[in-house]
């Protein structure tokens, strides 16, 4: 892993979630006249924001739980593991383990974000999860097969 394509990732991540922001802060301020309509755009921006920062945060932690357990059980299993020095194997994992602070840190800026707009986002996150719950199985089983 090169250090540019972290910081081109990290980047990105960043663009979208202040364009996501900048969307949500946008619908707040010109809803004059109509309300539903509005209402439902902020939810779905606020959905949007929430899920996407789930899914990064979880996968990132999901891939390091992986690795981790795959380097100590059978290394020889799997391509990227069982090739890397244990240098170049320390290297990854740092990356993963500063992506996730960085994700987490993303997280809150999210969460008061929202909570300054109105919001409950770890309540719309929960009913999101409930809602969806066979969805996001089905995505984790096919991470894991993958």
């Amino acid at each position: 892993f090169h250090w540019l394509v972290f910081l081109e990732l990290l980047l990105i991540d960043i663009c979208e979630n202040v364009y996501h922001m900048w969307s949500l802060h946008r619908q707040s301020r010109g809803e004059a006249g109509i309300v539903s309509r509005g209402e439902g755009r902020k939810l779905f921006i606020v959905a949007t924001m929430l899920i996407r920062q789930f899914v990064e945060a979880s996968v990132s932690g999901t891939f390091l739980l992986y690795i981790l357990l795959i380097r100590q059980i059978r290394p020889k299993f799997s391509q990227l593991i069982c090739l890397q020095s244990d240098a170049a194997f320390h290297r990854m994992t740092m990356f993963v383990v500063v992506s996730i602070v960085i994700e987490f840190i993303l997280a809150s800026v999210t969460y008061k974000f929202l909570r300054y707009h109105g919001f409950t986002p770890l309540l719309t996150l929960n009913g999101l999860i409930c809602t969806y719950y066979r969805t996001f199985f089905a995505a984790t089983c096919t991470t894991v097969l993958y």
